[in-house]
């Protein structure tokens, strides 16, 4: 949870950025571009869908799946290590 809100910004201006400069060929604004529309807005469907994905839906399903994971603090290295090491 803590990524999606730290990764928000950079992950929403390089889609925005992206979309701008997709935005030409989705609207096909020369002569002979029609073909080349679908193509634009297939791209920007896909950017917009893993946005949504990557923002917004995965860090909910998570939250939903693992609850009491995110409640406990992870330990790194085991216990037993430690422990062996405070009776040395």
């Amino acid at each position: 949870m803590e990524s999606a809100r730290t990764r928000f910004r950079p992950i929403l201006m390089t889609t925005v950025a992206l979309i701008a400069g997709l935005l030409p060929l989705a609207l096909a604004l020369e002569p002979g571009s029609a073909v080349r529309a679908s193509l634009g807005a297939v791209v920007i469907g896909g950017l917009l869908t893993s946005l949504a994905l990557t923002l917004f839906i995965v860090p909910i399903v998570y939250l939903r799946l693992a609850p009491e994971q995110l409640a406990e603090p992870l330990e790194i290295g085991g216990g037993q290590a430690r422990q062996a090491g405070a009776e040395a």
